[in-house]
């Protein structure tokens, strides 16, 4: 079963294809500034590097966020219209939990995702929390928006053992080096960052789990933070 993933949410794009759980090709680049113009392009390359045809692929699987408010609208709008157009189902994931399963993590133990949010706030991250259970991943705290000094504060509270995970900003790093010591053998640290293979694994493993995709009308971006516009002209862009 030949699955089609898409990860845009941040300045590093990457387009999959996987066979089940094993990957058959991936590209990872920097086109942040003309996404839009290079997906088609990128697309043919890794389906040709996999030696598959769009009539190959079982259904299309896409990050849905939260992330780069223009590059996921991209990817989800791009990702939607080739599963359309190819009469294909589509699996959204979130970026985060993406995230989470490509770190290791032992059974009963939580997990701390950190993803930037804005440029012009170095200190603000989006953020989740998960627990594994029975080999799963279940949510503790769905995404939203954290002050990543006021976070660690809680987490060196927290007694249990425990992984954080994400692409973690330059202006974290004194008080990552903090928790690192603060948590040694309670907390381990690991850099992540979102990739369409993780979107495909995770797609895979839900599409054997309800034998669906998700309705192709009602998938939408996981924004999280209003955009630019919609902070300056105080609407609502869904």
């Amino acid at each position: 079963m030949f699955v089609l993933a898409f990860e845009t949410t941040g300045e590093l794009c990457s387009i999959a294809v996987s066979d089940g759980l094993s990957l058959k090709s991936m590209l990872l680049v920097r086109t942040y500034r003309d996404l839009l113009r290079r997906l088609p392009e990128l697309t043919r390359s890794v389906l040709d590097v996999a030696r598959c045809s769009f009539n190959d692929i079982s259904f299309i699987a896409v990050s849905i966020g939260p992330g780069s408010f223009t590059s996921t609208r991209i990817g989800v709008a791009y990702a939607k219209a080739l599963a359309y157009s190819l009469k294909k189902p589509i699996i959204g994931i979130r970026t985060l939990e993406c995230m989470a399963h490509m770190a290791t993590i032992s059974e009963g133990h939580k997990v701390f995702v950190l993803y930037p949010s804005r440029p012009t706030r170095l200190m603000e991250a989006y953020f989740a929390m998960f627990v594994m259970r029975e080999g799963e991943l279940t949510t503790i705290q769905s995404e939203c928006v954290v002050d990543v000094g006021e976070l660690a504060k809680e987490i060196v509270s927290d007694d249990s053992p425990a992984v954080l995970c994400g692409a973690f900003s330059e202006a974290w790093n004194e008080i990552l080096s903090h928790l690192s010591l603060a948590k040694r053998g309670f907390l381990n640290i690991v850099y992540v960052v979102p990739t369409a293979y993780g979107v495909a694994q995770l797609a895979y493993q839900r599409w054997r789990k309800l034998g669906r995709g998700d309705d192709i009308f009602q998938l939408k971006p996981l924004y999280v933070l209003p955009s630019q516009a919609e902070e300056r002209f105080r609407i609502r862009i869904t």
